[in-house]
């Protein structure tokens, strides 16, 4: 027996396994979308919208989550290079909200019949609880949204922190835009 053939079933086990794995660990779904007309080199400082402090939060979320998710994209945009300002000082005003959604999702499991065409189709339908992070971007001097992004995450239990500072980061990392409008 050739000796390449001996390592081939534990090599495709590698590879199957390494498929999986980089399947499973997909990132966020992350939505932006920006005024094309704005000119974001000119936005420098920013400050956010609300008090540094929990206030209460619609949406089901812990109103204690919402206040360190305000001070991850804090923290994000200063290693970002932008300056953090006093509110009435600052071009980028800040707003940041979460809220828990469930996630419905129906796909076909295959048909069950009787032979010759009669019979019908299982679908499962699987419901999943996610959180969705929003960060809107103000222009302080015209009062207009110039950037948004929003993105979502599965939490069958309550989300680390470090899954939290993948979202911020997956979301704010799209900031400044680049691409078209609509990402």
């Amino acid at each position: 027996m050739p000796a390449w053939i001996r390592w081939l079933p534990p090599a495709c086990l590698a590879v199957t396994l390494c498929g999986l794995t980089a399947g499973c660990a997909s990132g966020p779904a992350v939505r932006t979308s920006f005024e094309p007309s704005a000119d974001f080199t000119r936005l420098k400082t920013f400050a956010l919208n609300h008090p540094n402090h929990p206030t209460p939060v619609s949406g089901g979320v812990d109103p204690f989550m919402v206040f360190r998710l305000r001070q991850m994209v804090y923290s994000q945009l200063k290693a970002q290079n932008y300056t953090p300002a006093a509110f009435d000082q600052a071009q980028l005003l800040v707003t940041v909200n979460a809220e828990t959604r469930m996630h419905t999702e129906s796909t076909p499991s295959g048909p069950y019949g009787y032979g010759y065409g009669y019979g019908y189709g299982y679908r499962d339908v699987e419901t999943t609880p996610t959180l969705l992070l929003t960060v809107d971007l103000v222009d302080a001097q015209t009062k207009a949204v110039v950037w948004h992004g929003s993105g979502e995450i599965i939490t069958h239990a309550a989300p680390d922190e470090t899954e939290l500072w993948r979202l911020v980061q997956a979301i704010l990392a799209r900031f400044p835009p680049t691409g078209a409008a609509s990402e």
